[in-house]
């Protein structure tokens, strides 16, 4: 019983901190984040594919 209450109020602590972190991203203009704000991609334009690094080698040289 003891445990469960413990559960549910941490629980609801979560929740409130959910709320409170929307509140604070409807504050922010993501619009205005951007460096390049009226840059649109093309419709059939794919990411280029690169190799992750492993590690190995100098990637510098690559």
């Amino acid at each position: 019983m003891e445990g469960e209450k413990k559960i549910n109020e941490r629980i609801n602590e979560m929740e409130e901190m959910i709320k409170r972190a929307r509140k604070m991203e409807d504050l922010i203009d993501h619009q205005s984040l951007s460096l390049f704000l009226d840059v649109r991609l093309p419709p059939k334009f794919k990411m280029p594919t690169s190799d992750k690094f492993d590690r190995t080698g100098c990637p510098k040289s690559r």
